[in-house]
């Protein structure tokens, strides 16, 4: 169903060209849109850069970083993301391998076994928790950044 509809005069209403007037009858008008948000852009900007601040910290490192527009938060990313898949890849071949140590080994040559069998996977998890630290501290000095660049500039207007 064509709303829009275009009429047509009756052929004693013509243009000085000799060309009918068409007139256009619209039967949806637009709805207004909703008033102005009456925060100031100063405002605005503090809550844009402790709310990336915040994702920055306790979200995921580097997002934050992302949404700010930098480069350095894909780097925060690839480390924070790639620190916990490799604790999560110890956790998930921890738990069917838990059994190892209970009840605990009394023989020696037993006890270096299992350590030679869970020594991989231990520097594969501290390596993820470095890594991931490594991301969260690299995000942390961003937020920082990035909160004290917002009053900088709120000190200049």
């Amino acid at each position: 169903m064509n709303l829009n509809r275009s009429v047509q005069r009756p052929s004693k209403f013509w243009h000085r060209r000799n060309q009918p007037c068409i007139l256009e009858v619209s039967l949806i008008h637009a709805m207004p849109g909703p008033p102005p948000l009456k925060s100031s852009s100063r405002t605005r900007n503090r809550g844009r850069a402790w709310g990336i601040a915040v994702a920055n910290q306790l979200a995921l490192p580097g997002l934050g970083t992302v949404m700010a527009g930098r480069k350095i938060g894909y780097v925060q990313l690839a480390f924070s993301v790639l620190g916990v898949l490799m604790t999560t890849s110890f956790l998930v071949w921890c738990v069917p391998n838990f059994g190892d140590w209970f009840p605990p080994p009394e023989d020696d040559s037993i006890l270096m076994a299992h350590l030679e069998k869970w020594l991989p996977w231990l520097l594969i998890a501290g390596t993820g928790v470095l890594f991931f630290g490594i991301g969260w501290f690299m995000a942390l000095f961003s937020s920082r950044s990035i909160i004290r660049e917002q009053s900088v500039g709120e000190r200049d207007k």
